[in-house]
């Protein structure tokens, strides 16, 4: 399926999903994909194990959900910049995201920014 006929694609599978993301990359995957595709939380999921940065173009509505960015940001800490602000407002995802990519804590919330915990371990040698 070219770029062009995948734009006006509606409905794809998973396991069609799981072999584009193969072939091209969660990240590319999902710039090319039509807005129900970038709002199926499966295929989101696929998409942001491959590449974390691959949440930007997710939905709001995915942006907004614990699970789908929650794997963003196990794969790269930095894809916290495209979770909704309440998620950056969300203590466990903001650790696990400057844990793995200490840069990240400037996307959390000023509240997290200011807690000491939070701090420590993005600021730890």
């Amino acid at each position: 399926m070219n770029k062009e006929n995948f734009k006006e694609v509606r409905e794809i599978s998973v396991a069609e999903a799981k072999e584009k993301i193969s072939q091209v990359g969660g990240f590319k995957f999902l710039k090319d994909a039509p807005i129900k595709i970038r709002d199926n939380k499966e295929i989101v999921s696929l998409a942001v194990i491959d590449d974390g940065y691959a949440l930007c173009f997710a939905t709001q509505n995915l942006q907004n959900n614990p699970e789908i960015v929650l794997q963003a940001v196990k794969q790269n800490g930095l894809a916290l910049q495209f979770a909704s602000r309440i998620i950056q407002d969300n203590k466990e995802i903001v650790k696990l995201a400057i844990g793995q990519e200490r840069f990240a804590f400037k996307f959390a919330s000023l509240s997290l920014r200011a807690d000491l915990e939070i701090q420590e371990i993005a600021f730890r040698e």
